[in-house]
């Protein structure tokens, strides 16, 4: 017994087995909620969902699935960023690791309004296609592109500040082309809702 607990307390690159030992267990308590989030929760939620013959239910089963890859993500940053305090790492490393979550973090929430995006136009399809005029049918994937385009924007912007950057110029410099090529397309947009 006296040469297990010596073992625990032997030191590696700073930090103590029994640290590693921890980080692992979290990492796999990370895993293992996880998958009870995907089997026990997730699935029968969709299961529910889906028997249902109302549309705007079986969206839900389709809401309840794109929350899979966040939800696991989510989990998976908690465990990482609980490791991250518990081990002596030096604080440049330990910066670094903020630095990535935050970008991990960002591109997940993007990621998450993206399916967002797709399930709010795959709701407004059936209204859309009942309508008389073309004009809709034509404008909604186009929509459903610039919010997308829009949420990435956004989330690049996001990234560049909290990596310090000064993005301020960068967004008056896409607000002064963006104004450009409205200006330069104002004609060929009034063309096209002529029609």
């Amino acid at each position: 017994m006296l040469n297990l607990m010596n073992l625990f307390k032997i030191q590696f690159m700073g930090n103590s087995v029994s640290s590693y030992i921890l980080c692992f267990g979290i990492l796999l308590a990370a895993g293992i909620a996880n998958r009870v989030l995907n089997v026990m929760v997730i699935n029968r939620l969709k299961k529910v969902f889906s028997k249902f013959k109302n549309s705007k239910l079986r969206i839900m089963s389709k809401t309840v699935d794109s929350l899979r890859g966040p939800l696991s993500f989510l989990l998976y940053t908690i465990g990482i960023v609980i490791i991250v305090e518990i081990l002596n790492i030096p604080e440049i490393a330990k910066k670094g690791a903020e630095h990535i979550l935050k970008i991990a973090i960002a591109v997940n929430v993007a990621y998450f309004l993206v399916k967002a995006v797709d399930i709010f136009i795959e709701y407004l399809a059936p209204y859309v296609e009942k309508t008389e005029s073309k004009l809709d049918d034509q404008l909604l994937p186009i929509l459903q592109k610039v919010a997308k385009i829009f949420i990435w924007i956004i989330t690049v912007a996001v990234i560049l500040d909290n990596m310090d950057y000064d993005i301020k110029s960068i967004l008056v410099s896409m607000g002064i082309g963006g104004v450009a090529i409205a200006l330069a397309a104002k004609d060929s947009i009034a063309n096209f809702l002529a029609r």
